[in-house]
């Protein structure tokens, strides 16, 4: 396991996702380990064809950044676990 992945392990199962912003459509998160735990697997789909698909590689926030330079938390989200 890679070393403070572990306090990630509260995220670990099966979530669903709603957002103040984008009300019209709620989403499902699973979160998993991989690679004998040196990563967490998070795959996410929506119930609304406005919001894509995604599978992510956990180790940060939820950032953007439009030069590369400057990072800003994206959105907040709000997870409920099943």
């Amino acid at each position: 396991m890679t070393r403070g992945l572990e306090q990630l392990d509260v995220l670990l199962g099966e979530w669903v996702v709603a957002s103040k912003k984008y009300s019209e459509g709620r989403g499902l998160t699973s979160v998993t380990r991989i690679e004998d735990g040196k990563f967490l697997r998070w795959e996410s789909s929506e119930e609304s064809d406005l919001f894509p698909r995604s599978t992510l590689m956990i180790g940060s926030k939820w950032e953007m950044s439009k030069d590369g330079k400057q990072w800003d938390v994206d959105f907040d989200l709000t997870y409920t676990k099943q």
